[in-house]
């Protein structure tokens, strides 16, 4: 599938007053100048981040799926920043000195290679020769981990290094970018440029459900935590439907 995502980033010198977490007081806490501005589907498909950087810098990127992409150069840039659903990026970047060029990617269509099913005997892939995901959901690298971990849970079987620790290390990679799959090819339909991912009801019952969960963790810390562990991959998804979760989701819903 593909949702036709593209990025520019650029790196910022930090004005005077703004430390970031190589200076920061740890007694203080953590900075506050960091920023993940989300997407608004279907009708703003732009985002921004801003992450503090060794050296008192800040590395700004912005990303757009098809139709919402970040033009070339330093004036596509900053049009691209005014275009986001929030100020609060242009609005930190405006006493901010750039310092380097503005640099392009194009990561491409999202690609899962089912080799679990198929694959000449032996053959064993791993992170994106496996499975891509669009990088906005900070996916890949998560999944190489756990694609290492079923690699070396099949290695460990008895019975030594054979065919069988192949066969056995194909389905563990397949189940480690099932969760990753789901969650960023069903986000990434809702943006109606893009081609092929998931369709049907049970998807749109899920946006719906998902909208629930987003809402609610803006007032929850139980359901702030819960999510930010599945997106995270570091929890089943199926935990986002646990009784602690679930009441205060629908909760939500019968007071709204």
């Amino acid at each position: 599938m593909d949702a036709g995502v593209s990025y520019s980033s650029r790196v910022y010198r930090r004005p005077d007053g703004h430390d970031g977490d190589d200076n920061a007081d740890a007694k203080a806490g953590p900075s506050q100048n960091c920023i993940y501005l989300q997407t608004k589907a279907p009708d703003n498909p732009r985002l921004g981040v801003v992450l503090p950087a060794e050296g008192g810098h800040w590395i700004v990127s912005l990303a757009g799926m098809r139709g919402g992409e970040p033009a070339p150069g330093e004036e596509g840039f900053a049009r691209h920043i005014r275009q986001l659903r929030d100020t609060c990026v242009g609005d930190l970047l405006a006493g901010a000195e750039p310092v380097g060029p503005v640099r392009g990617f194009l990561p491409g269509p999202s690609l899962r290679r089912h080799y679990e099913r198929r694959a000449p005997d032996g053959l064993v892939a791993t992170g994106d020769a496996a499975c891509t995901f669009n990088p906005c959901y900070g996916q890949g690298m998560s999944v190489a981990a756990l694609d290492a971990l079923a690699l070396r849970k099949a290695a460990e079987r008895p019975g030594g290094i054979g065919h069988a620790t192949a066969d056995a290390a194909r389905s563990g990679i397949d189940r480690a970018a099932k969760a990753a799959w789901m969650l960023s090819s069903s986000e990434d339909v809702r943006f109606p440029a893009t081609t092929g991912g998931p369709t049907g009801n049970l998807v749109r019952i899920q946006h719906r459900y998902i909208d629930r969960i987003v809402a609610s963790a803006t007032t929850s810390p139980t359901v702030t935590t819960r999510f930010l562990e599945v997106m995270s991959l570091i929890a089943e998804p199926s935990t986002l439907f646990r009784p602690a979760v679930l009441t205060r989701v629908l909760g939500g819903f019968r007071r709204h």
